[in-house]
């Protein structure tokens, strides 16, 4: 069981000690952390940090060394370390984007979305119509509905590889969030987006934090992003866990800024923002 943290809230997902190594290189060494409901944590850091290797982990893509994940759902403590990723979609109710696109780029914008839902309408109700049909018209709501509030429902029946770069970005959550995730994990979304494309994720981010009551990770080189919208930030330096806390403190940290920056600059923190990188 999850233990009760100051204030009110539990965490919707607690990872202790996890550790994950590629042959001799540890790829996450020993990362303890907490991410909560209705907050966006960011995790963060310079080029080979790890930040991918933790998505990887959470959602079944790579098996931990060592370590617990544990995910918070009707009171208890769900260990998804020890689930496949087929049922931490499903049933832990974790959905995740990717830091390069993976969408079906032969299949229409609505049907991306209902591939999202395969997993309710495959289930069972064979030999009960009525309710198979009921659910098929929920599925095919749920997702106009997520292309019109993506501002993407004029491209409902277009090829998704048809679509410019940013709204295949967006197209993305939209799928991610057709599946009722408890937990979205957002892997750099803000990638290759121009400047209102950017401000734009922004408030989508925002809004889905608030209005669908949801807990949001997010691992993003812009840090005009992460500083605006994170509730609190991890910040990983070569797989280790250097810094952690609201935006505020961890931007003026000088652990942080010898990771991104260098040593040089480590007299003159609150001058120098961090710097956007690549992985």
């Amino acid at each position: 069981m999850m233990q009760q943290t100051a204030g009110w809230q539990v965490p919707l997902l607690e990872v202790a000690h996890l550790t994950m190594h590629f042959g001799g290189i540890a790829a996450v060494e020993d990362l303890s952390f907490a991410a909560y409901p209705r907050e966006v944590t960011a995790i963060i850091g310079p080029n080979g940090a790890g930040k991918t290797t933790v998505f990887n982990c959470l959602t079944g893509f790579c098996r931990p060394r060592s370590g617990r994940i544990s995910l918070q759902g009707a009171g208890t403590a769900m260990r998804i370390d020890r689930l496949a990723a087929d049922r931490i979609a499903r049933r832990a109710r974790v959905a995740r984007t990717f830091q390069n696109i993976r969408l079906f780029a032969g299949m229409t914008c609505l049907e991306n979305l209902l591939v999202a839902q395969h997993h309710r309408l495959s289930a069972g109700h064979l030999f009960r119509p009525a309710i198979r049909a009921a659910e098929q018209r929920h599925a095919f709501n749920l997702a106009l509905s997520w292309l019109e509030r993506l501002k993407l429902l004029d491209r409902a029946a277009a090829p998704a590889g048809t679509l410019p770069y940013g709204m295949q970005r967006r197209l993305e959550i939209a799928r991610a969030m057709c599946m009722r995730p408890r937990l979205l994990c957002l892997d750099e979304p803000a990638a290759g987006l121009n400047p209102r494309e950017s401000a734009e994720l922004k408030t989508l981010i925002s809004d889905i934090r608030h209005e669908e009551k949801i807990g949001i990770l997010l691992i993003e080189h812009d840090m005009s992003v992460v500083m605006e919208i994170s509730d609190r930030i991890i910040v990983l330096d070569h797989g280790k866990k250097i810094a952690e806390g609201p935006p505020v403190v961890v931007r003026n940290d000088p652990a942080v800024i010898r990771a991104y920056l260098g040593d040089d600059d480590l007299d003159q923190p609150a001058t120098r923002p961090l710097v956007s990188t690549t992985e």
